[in-house]
């Protein structure tokens, strides 16, 4: 049955209107007066406390980032008050839902506004029972009220398959952007299921066209890795194959998605140092045009997280996945682990963070995975040799590489790649040990 609570945005009245669907009944309450409690100096200091305090926690840092923590935990309150204590009928909602439990609750957060679907609804903090992030079900964002239409593509049950493309363009920032290819893989190489993991190179939008178009309806979910956006116009930045800037519109990457029938989309942001304070903004955005153009379930990350948080998120989310629940509630999945383990490993000691408001959802459709077949390995079975590796010429021969190549040094990869193509000679340096062999015999591999 479903269990719908919304929150609907009427801008053009400034207000907005809390709503229940329980199978085929609503219930709504009266409109609400709503102005976004966020003003641009609001939005810098929350830019800056995920994009840069993570890196910097010390010193005046520290007290800065009290501030922020703080502000965030009222923003909750005032959240909760404005849109399930405006009216008795609001309240009445609100123990109906709670009543039939919030573990089988989802909320909507229903808008046409970017700046109202990325607010940080996650934040709703009620005085009696804490975070309702913690008790529902799931959240999402969309651009209209009631039920989404199914989606249900013919995708293979017996292995996970998963392509994780890394853009990274040369876009001359100074801090390196926040990868998570490697816990990815990682996680995935743990998964109780079989998993395929391919790894695009070279990460250009015309190699994600051909890869899409040569093997439609098999992968189960994109990931584009520390992933950047365009400051002013918001666009997607891949890297042409000199390495600058290819701006990429979301309605054109949602195309590519859905002819290829790719149901879910990941996207984790790169951007870190200081922040573009329209940086929520322009991820709403995106998630709104992603919706707006089709594309069955994204999951947006509009803020960079830590190796340590971002392993924590996605190994509950794949695992999630794998397990075939609904793509909301596998991000809540995720989302619970990072609220109930919230210390970071930082400098100078574990910190608190709010990281745990970070993942959101934009779905365009309902969708829920198919049950990947787990691995039952028989223990009494005679043990597997490895068959041999076929001989390969000796001009080709290097040292055997690991089963997905090099991850984690993508953008040294592609600088040396693009100082090679340009220049006769180049020079490497660096202390011994900090892995030049690895990055130069790995690069050999792709250019040969």
């Amino acid at each position: 049955m479903v269990n719908l609570l919304e929150i609907l945005d009427l801008p053009d009245a400034g207000q907005l209107q809390l709503s229940r669907l329980a199978g085929t009944e609503r219930q709504t309450a009266p409109p609400a007066a709503f102005q976004n409690p966020l003003d641009a100096a609001d939005q810098a200091e929350i830019a800056w406390y995920f994009q840069e305090y993570p890196d910097n926690p010390l010193g005046p840092a520290k007290e800065r980032a009290a501030a922020v923590e703080t502000g965030l935990r009222n923003l909750g309150r005032l959240l909760f008050e404005t849109v399930f204590n405006s009216s008795d009928h609001a309240r009445q909602i609100l123990t109906a839902a709670t009543t039939d439990s919030l573990a089988h609750c989802q909320l909507s957060i229903v808008s046409s506004r970017p700046d109202f679907l990325s607010l940080p609804w996650e934040l709703l903090n009620s005085p009696e029972t804490g975070y309702l992030a913690s008790a529902l079900s799931s959240i999402t964002r969309q651009t209209a009220a009631g039920p989404l239409p199914d989606y249900s593509p013919a995708l293979p049950a017996d292995q996970l398959n998963i392509l994780l493309v890394s853009p990274q363009p040369e876009t001359g920032a100074a801090t390196p952007p926040a990868a998570l290819s490697a816990a990815t893989l990682s996680i995935l190489e743990s998964l109780p299921v079989q998993v395929e993991l391919d790894y695009l190179r070279p990460p250009t939008f015309a190699a994600l066209s051909c890869q899409l178009a040569d093997r439609p309806a098999h992968y189960h979910l994109l990931q584009l890795d520390a992933l950047q956006l365009d400051p002013d116009s918001g666009r997607l930045l891949f890297a042409n194959p000199d390495g600058s800037p290819d701006p990429i519109a979301a309605p054109q990457l949602a195309d590519l998605i859905n002819a290829a029938q790719v149901p879910v989309l990941l996207l984790t942001a790169g951007s870190r140092g200081p922040a573009h304070p329209a940086t929520a903004n322009l991820w709403g955005k995106l998630g709104q045009e992603l919706s707006r153009s089709g594309v069955p379930a994204s999951v947006l990350l509009p803020w960079p997280l830590t190796a340590a948080a971002g392993s924590n998120f996605l190994r509950s989310f794949y695992q999630a996945l794998a397990d075939g629940n609904e793509i909301a509630a596998a991000v809540a999945q995720g989302r619970a682990a990072l609220l109930h383990q919230p210390q970071r490993p930082a400098l100078g000691g574990p910190r608190l963070s709010w990281d745990w408001t970070t993942p959101l959802v934009y779905p365009a459709h309902q969708f829920t995975p198919p049950a990947i077949a787990r691995e039952q390995p028989n223990p009494l079975a005679a043990s597997v040799i490895q068959p041999p590796q076929p001989d390969t010429a000796a001009e080709s021969q290097f040292p055997a590489a690991g089963q997905y190549g090099l991850i984690g040094r993508q953008t040294e990869l592609r600088r040396l790649e693009r100082l090679i193509l340009s220049h006769p000679l180049t020079l490497l340096s660096g202390n011994a040990g900090v892995g030049k062999t690895e990055l130069v015999l790995d690069l050999a591999r792709w250019l040969q």
